[in-house]
């Protein structure tokens, strides 16, 4: 989300720009006008094409258009418009238009300047747009999250708690509308919207300013939510930018998950890591590399029953097929990692009805039985000789 500006919403700025010269013996016609943009100290954030129009002084004709891409820290720009023969004390009207979001000149939406035009033409340009952020979460390739900045704090909302792990439970019906924040029993922040009263694990606290929410979506303070579920927050400021670094919570069942095989150091030929974890009844997705694994998706699975059980250590996923054929059901796709072995669908009737759909037992011949949807997502992304690790 990009930041809420603190100046007018979409602008076409306005500035009355007149031209004149002293008294000569013979004007001077010229075909050609230069401004000189002098940027002030508050610094230009988000880079983007400004668009200049160069009218005559009532706006009804337009001599020329010209675009310059502004850019940080940019301390001053020319621009150069093309016009027919003027004489000189001629007034023109100079419009901003085309992403000069967030700008204003000398302040003000609308200023005439009187100028001499055998000498420069400057303008004062003032710039009030906020900084913006970036947010990068180990692991993960994205960086464009919802945020709005406030008071000196990154506010941020759902999106950011899903990436962090952290899991979100709203209570908007109540006379005093709250929302949890939460990994397990013991971690847990609660906010109430338009307070700054909070419960940080079973502490009363008080916030600098209140929570709020944009579009019935929650937005807290993200250094208070990183710190209290260890996320390994670290923020770098500039004038220009935000750069907040960070890693899933360490409380969060993610990651724990993710430092079990980072330190078993498995490896797969593929980018893809498929470990089961028979006492979770959980098929879990990593994607990465050796000690750099990932969590993507944990699935729910049935196992192997007491007599027949799922076998366990280090294996290759090596064949696909469609399914496996029965006199009244099927099951299918089937990804076979060992043998006999493999991940495939739950027992299905041929009417699309399950046969047999319990999940998170110890029912099978020794496969893992997963749901449709699980086991289609794994077959059409996790490619052969995908490693799979199998624990008690």
């Amino acid at each position: 989300m990009k930041l809420l500006k603190k100046c007018v919403p979409v602008l076409v700025l306005i500035i009355l720009c007149g031209l004149s010269v002293q008294a000569s013996a013979q004007e001077e016609l010229r075909n050609s006008l230069t401004v000189k943009f002098t940027v002030g100290d508050i610094p230009t954030i988000t880079e983007q094409d400004v668009t200049f129009t160069l009218h005559d002084e009532t706006g009804i004709i337009c001599f020329d258009t010209v675009s310059h891409g502004l850019k940080r820290g940019q301390t001053e720009f020319e621009i150069s418009f093309s016009l027919p023969y003027y004489p000189s004390g001629m007034k023109f009207l100079i419009v901003a238009e085309d992403g000069a979001k967030g700008m204003a000149y000398n302040g003000t939406y609308s200023m005439s300047h009187i100028i001499d035009t055998q000498e420069e033409v400057r303008i004062g340009l003032d710039c009030y747009w906020e900084k913006e952020a970036i947010i990068k979460i180990k692991g993960k390739p994205q960086t464009e999250y919802k945020y709005i900045i406030k008071d000196d704090d990154i506010y941020v909302t759902t999106d950011l708690f899903d990436a962090l792990a952290i899991e979100y439970e709203p209570h908007f019906n109540e006379d005093k509308p709250y929302f949890k924040l939460y990994t397990d029993n013991y971690h847990q922040m609660t906010f109430y919207l338009g307070d700054i009263y909070a419960i940080i694990g079973n502490e009363p606290q008080n916030l600098a300013s209140p929570v709020f929410a944009v579009d019935s979506m929650p937005y807290v303070p993200l250094s208070k939510v990183a710190v209290y579920f260890a996320c390994n927050y670290k923020l770098e400021n500039n004038p220009y930018l935000s750069e907040v670094s960070l890693t899933k919570s360490v409380y969060s069942d993610d990651f724990v998950k993710e430092a079990f095989v980072n330190e078993k150091n498995v490896e797969s030929k593929t980018e893809y890591l498929l470990w089961v974890s028979k006492k979770d009844f959980a098929v879990n997705v990593f994607k990465g590399n050796k000690n750099n694994w990932t969590l993507l998706y944990t699935f729910p699975c049935s196992i192997g029953a007491p007599k027949t059980p799922t076998i366990e250590g280090q294996f290759e996923y090596f064949q696909w097929q469609s399914r496996w054929t029965y006199p009244d059901h099927y099951c299918g796709p089937i990804m076979r990692f060992y043998r006999g072995y493999a991940f495939h669908s739950y027992l299905i009737r041929y009417n699309g009805k399950p046969y047999d759909g319990r999940l998170g037992m110890k029912i099978s011949h020794g496969c893992v039985r997963m749901h449709p949807d699980d086991i289609g997502w794994m077959s059409k992304n996790i490619p052969l000789y995908t490693k799979v690790y199998i624990t008690p």
